[in-house]
């Protein structure tokens, strides 16, 4: 696939919380938006996490209260992030790799987010392709 970037797909509408709020308040950006994730951001709205619909299933499941919660404890820390002109070849491999299902696009020159690309997106603009397994 050629020509294809991360800025041609991505949602440029990213939602973000700060650390310090609480998993339950992520859940509702969440449901009212009709999104799976929410980037956690610093005072500098630096990317610094992420905490997905799973993260605060898997928390409630281990019997944590999301209303007690940050999502600093209930999301991911450590943010795979790629930049508005990385490939979508290469956003496939990073989400196979880190098995992640959704990849915050950040300005080349920070980490400040601008959009966010995520498997639905791949789905839509990926052909189908024929492997050689030769």
């Amino acid at each position: 696939m050629t020509d294809i970037y991360a800025v041609n797909i991505m949602s440029a509408e990213v939602k973000c919380i700060s650390p310090d709020a609480s998993a339950a308040t992520a859940a509702e950006i969440m449901y009212e938006h009709g999104i799976g994730s929410v980037l956690i951001v610093d005072s500098n709205r630096n990317a610094t996490g992420i905490v997905t619909e799973s993260d605060i299933m898997a928390a409630i499941a281990n019997g944590i209260d999301p209303r007690n919660s940050t999502v600093d404890k209930a999301g991911t820390d450590s943010v795979i992030t790629a930049n508005p002109s990385t490939d979508l070849d290469q956003i496939a491999e990073q989400m196979a790799e880190y098995e992640v299902k959704k990849i915050p696009i950040v300005e080349d020159d920070s980490n400040k987010p601008v959009g966010i690309v995520t498997t639905t997106d791949l789905a839509e603009y990926f052909p189908c392709r024929t492997v050689d397994a030769g």
